[in-house]
């Protein structure tokens, strides 16, 4: 990258701008930053993707057109481990139900609330490291593309919820992954169709 007061000349802006958006870059690993070198930028599978302003900065960028799908995705493929593992140990799923009460009302009320039950399991499992980047997932969801996971019916099934906690108790693992399967399956459309539309918010 180029220097500091070169950054600052260019997009007229003071120096001290220049350093606190390098800092905010590096903070997300986007750029290094080296004493006698200067900033590089890093290659992009380097790149933190679950920070929050990083999610929000991609679904506002036309350069990132299926955030939405990705993060779904990402979602749908911790779901179903995580959901068993729920039943394997035995733990306390009467949150999961009353969530799963809540996926109701209109089609947005629905998606945001099938969206807690997915936080909600990782809750129950109590691993902080999955916490924070289904979190940061969800927070994405539902902060810039939940009127496109409205439009893919997102949630607009609350019975499936309520069967996957019955499956949840009677430690049926093969159902919560064809139920999990089945959630997702209507958020993931085919791949010619798989385009999210960018910077949608509520």
């Amino acid at each position: 990258m180029p220097c500091e007061d070169i950054l600052g000349e260019e997009l007229s802006v003071s120096r001290t701008v220049v350093c606190e958006a390098v800092k905010s870059l590096s903070s997300k690993s986007i750029v290094e930053t080296k004493r006698h070198r200067g900033s590089t930028i890093l290659n992009q599978p380097d790149w933190n993707f679950v920070d929050r302003e990083m999610i929000s900065w991609m679904s506002a960028s036309k350069s990132f057109p299926d955030v939405g799908n990705q993060l779904i995705n990402a979602l749908a493929m911790t779901q179903s481990s995580l959901l068993a593992q729920i039943s394997e140990r035995n733990l306390d799923t009467s949150a999961l139900r009353e969530q799963a009460r809540m996926i109701d009302g209109t089609p947005v009320e629905a998606a945001v609330a099938a969206l807690a039950f997915h936080r909600t399991a990782v809750q129950i499992v109590m691993n902080d490291f999955l916490l924070s980047l289904t979190t940061s997932m969800i927070y994405g969801l539902h902060a810039h593309h939940i009127e496109w996971l409205v439009q893919i019916g997102f949630g607009a099934n609350p019975q499936q919820y309520t069967a996957l906690c019955d499956a949840i108790e009677a430690k049926d693992t093969d159902a919560i992954r064809t139920l999990n399967t089945e959630i997702f399956s209507n958020a993931l459309p085919t791949a010619k169709d798989r385009r999210a539309p960018a910077g949608v918010s509520m």
